[in-house]
């Protein structure tokens, strides 16, 4: 079961890890390329803590968690070592964004869940009649 567990765990690392190589792959020599491992896990997070039913199920599972308390406390940790700044060595920022097609609701508390664990809000957005350059 542990080894199952830290299977899923690499995956996130090798998702990352693939994305990366097809950017560069492309071949363009004037641009950065940056993927975040916990940036990754961030979305993925905030799409568990906000499912229900089967969809949750397979999300903690493929997260290797038992609930939302244990996704939320793990990405706090891996957040605050990926911060931290205690050997000297460069600092580190996390910027996270939540869109919502504006015409959905969101639950309170998820709202709240998302505020206080992945520092954000939900921003309403027309995604079916406008298109725009949003800045989180």
């Amino acid at each position: 079961m542990e080894k199952q567990k830290e299977e899923k765990k690499d995956f996130c690392a090798q998702v990352t890890s693939e994305l990366m190589l097809k950017e560069i792959q492309k071949g363009s020599n004037a641009e950065n390329i940056v993927l975040s491992l916990l940036s990754y896990t961030a979305v993925l997070n905030m799409t568990a803590a906000g499912a229900a039913g089967p969809t949750l199920k397979q999300m903690l599972e493929y997260l290797a968690v038992e609930n939302i308390d244990d996704l939320n406390t793990k990405f706090l940790d891996m957040a605050a070592i990926a911060t931290s700044n205690s050997d000297g060595g460069p600092d580190v920022c996390f910027l996270s964004a939540l869109w919502v097609e504006q015409q959905l609701r969101l639950k309170k508390s998820y709202q709240q869940l998302v505020k206080n664990v992945y520092k954000t809000r939900a921003k309403s957005v027309d995604f079916k009649r406008k298109v725009l350059l949003f800045h989180a």
